[in-house]
């Protein structure tokens, strides 16, 4: 019995794009299905509503990014044969000194230390081994990284034009000695340029900007827990949450939960507070995950309902409770939270996922650490989570340099 092309373009469409390269070998029919743009736009889009099958891992912001610093990838538990990126894309990443900064919807946005111009931010199909380049802000180029980094990929239906751009790319800057105001900066793929924003009141209180939570056409970022400058009596005294609305140039600040507030003044220094993307995707499920680390122990809580500010708690652990077996399981290097509902957490030399919802909340190692940091302290790795996609990149683009 023969299979029309068309039934096996539809099948192959809902299929992530490392088993198709694979089929390719295999299957005279599919070996063009990864060069048809109609099918990769198709492709991009089927994917928009699965979990992402896994991650990149590199070090912080924070802990000084240089060009020796590795970027690794890892699947997910149970997603190595759906999941990955080839050997030459990462050395692509390694040899440039790339920083991973966003991903969605299997574009990643990255900016490389070697050449400090105009031309060192850039976007990436790492599975298709592709790219081009975005015009950098005058004020970002060289090795000054942007902060708070949202990259959006949205497709509504499949498109047959092959120049379509489909994404969002915003930056928002902290307050700087000569501006005391924070500036918001939109990238527009039709205009080829960037649109300027001043933004007030995002508060008093230091902002964490590498973990921005795109959510109701708000971007959200949460505020640090220690700011001695902040006095008691003061309505920023606690953490809390700064909602953007981008295009209505309006912010909103969100009250933490109660029992995520207590002990959050400045007393307490190995306190870590960070939020993420919760639930099924493109469904009225999803929301805001809020995590916090305190003395070894992991609380989660998610915003039950938007308008009211209404959290509940749905997690509560020990990390050692948790079943680690490696020596002083209590240092974290860093953590997230995966397709709304996975919490990764990176130790000196390991990875592990835990199941934070139903019956199955288990511990399971994701991977060995291949970098290791210069600076050997809390918060210095970083997750960017990936779905491998044939996601086009219209107009500008390129296959990845052998450099």
């Amino acid at each position: 019995m023969e299979i029309s092309e068309d039934i096996l373009q539809y099948v192959f469409s809902w299929l992530p794009a490392k088993p198709i390269y694979r089929f390719k070998a295999v299957c005279k029919s599919s070996s063009e299905f990864s060069t048809n743009k109609l099918f990769a736009w198709t492709q991009a889009r089927n994917l928009q509503v699965k979990d992402d099958s896994g991650f990149f891992l590199q070090p912080s912001l924070s802990t000084g990014f240089k060009h020796r610093d590795k970027v690794e990838y890892h699947s997910l538990p149970g997603e190595q044969l759906f999941s990955g990126v080839p050997q030459k894309s990462l050395q692509s990443l390694q040899n440039t000194g790339s920083k991973v900064l966003a991903s969605s919807n299997g574009l990643i946005l990255c900016q490389n230390t070697k050449t400090p111009d105009d031309r060192n931010l850039f976007l990436c199909n790492p599975t298709t081994q592709t790219w081009r380049t975005i015009p950098t802000p005058q004020d970002l180029g060289g090795v000054n990284w942007p902060k708070g980094v949202v990259l959006e990929c949205n497709i509504n239906n499949p498109i047959s034009d092959p120049d379509h751009q489909d994404y969002m790319l915003l930056i928002i800057h902290p307050p700087r000695d000569w501006l005391p105001h924070y500036e918001c900066k939109i990238y527009s793929p039709k205009e080829g340029g960037w649109k300027e924003k001043k933004i007030h009141k995002f508060g008093p209180r230091t902002l964490h900007l590498d973990m921005p939570v795109y959510h109701n056409g708000a971007v959200h970022f949460v505020s640090d827990c220690r700011d001695p400058s902040v006095r008691r009596g003061s309505v920023y005294y606690r953490p809390y949450i700064v909602a953007y609305d981008i295009n209505n140039d309006i912010t909103r600040k969100l009250r933490l939960p109660n029992d995520a507030r207590k002990g959050s003044d400045g007393t307490v220094h190995n306190s870590k507070l960070g939020i993420f993307k919760w639930g099924s995707r493109k469904s009225s499920s999803e929301s805001i995950c809020l995590v916090r680390l305190k003395k070894y122990v992991f609380t989660a809580w998610v915003l039950r309902d938007y308008d009211s500010v209404s959290w509940i708690r749905i997690m509560k652990i020990r990390v050692r409770a948790m079943g680690l077996m490696e020596p002083n399981p209590n240092y974290i290097a860093g953590f997230t939270v995966m397709n709304g509902k996975t919490l990764l957490f990176a130790t000196r030399k390991k990875v592990y996922s835990y199941n934070m919802i139903g019956r199955s909340q288990q511990i399971e190692q994701v991977c060995e650490r291949q970098c290791q940091c210069q600076y050997d302290n809390y918060w210095n790795v970083c997750f960017t989570s990936y779905s491998n996609t044939l996601h086009p990149l219209g107009i500008g683009a390129a296959t990845l340099p052998d450099i």
